[in-house]
């Protein structure tokens, strides 16, 4: 990951239920976050639910 806009798009990544998601988002629709915000990491179970 750069850093850079290129062509108006950003490469971005994010934690999303325990899954790495990386892709590209237009630069106009994205803000900094505060910088004291505080991101939660979610950790998957190791195991899937028991089905009934």
């Amino acid at each position: 990951m750069t850093g850079r806009a290129s062509r108006g798009f950003r490469e971005v990544e994010t934690d999303l239920a325990g899954a790495n998601l990386r892709g590209f988002a237009f630069a106009e629709f994205l803000k900094p976050a505060p910088s004291a915000t505080k991101i939660p990491t979610t950790i998957p179970e190791e195991l899937p639910p028991p089905t009934a």
